[in-house]
């Protein structure tokens, strides 16, 4: 009988009472190994939201900011304002003629007859981007009622608007202000400002800061009569 035939394998140590089992061995506790793979999954579904949010230009709703307002140079604003000396409640809004995101023309006079909802916003601002979904809504609840809802952009490239509407699948039309000569009529002192304008062009209402729906509805309303 050769020397290899003879050598037989050692038989299997058996585990030191000291010894704890491995952790995904038959023994490991349950209780450790639960929370081990739920933390596991709750790492990647966070890893998964920092990575669409850097994929994306628009924050997400949950970052947010809570200021009423942001001003022009991108500072959050807490405390109540006063719109800028420009179009006052009871007066004509001033008229323009401006291009949408498709390249037609909008002229603000020649829409007398419907109430309109003109919001001047920006897409770095958050409150701006927190009252989309709402001034949508009130489109969609409105537009066969005479009443429009124009989106009036502060001075940014039209892609970056574009890709902005697209992701919250807004309906209302979005005006370009490249030049600022617009936003210099209205004389813009914080975003998102919102006037409300009657069926004969007139300004009813002015607002400054982010609207609720209930708010929004309100002041359309005012503006419809």
């Amino acid at each position: 009988m050769t020397r290899a035939t003879r050598r037989q394998a050692a038989p299997p140590q058996p585990r030191r009472d000291d010894e704890a089992p491995l952790f995904f061995e038959r023994g490991a506790h349950p209780t450790l190994r639960r929370w081990v793979v739920l933390s596991v999954a709750v790492a990647a579904v966070l890893g998964a939201i920092w990575l669409l949010q850097e994929g994306s230009d628009v924050p997400f709703a949950a970052q947010e900011s809570a200021s009423v307002a942001y001003d022009l140079a991108g500072n959050p604003i807490s405390a109540p304002l006063s719109p800028g000396e420009g179009p006052r409640v009871g007066k004509p809004a001033p008229d323009f003629v401006l291009l949408d995101l498709e390249g037609r023309p909008w002229q603000l006079s020649a829409l007398r007859g419907k109430a309109v909802v003109l919001n001047i916003w920006a897409t770095w601002c958050p409150p701006c981007r927190a009252e989309m979904p709402e001034l949508d809504a009130l489109y969609q609840k409105y537009k066969d009622q005479d009443v429009l809802v124009l989106g009036l952009n502060l001075r940014e490239d039209a892609s970056a608007v574009s890709r902005f509407a697209k992701i919250l699948n807004l309906t209302f039309p979005i005006l370009l202000d490249p030049q600022g000569r617009a936003i210099a009529q209205y004389n813009i002192v914080a975003l998102p400002t919102t006037f409300f304008i009657d069926r004969e062009g007139v300004v009813s209402d002015i607002n400054i800061g982010a609207l609720s729906d209930k708010a929004l509805e309100a002041k359309l309303r005012k503006a419809m009569q």
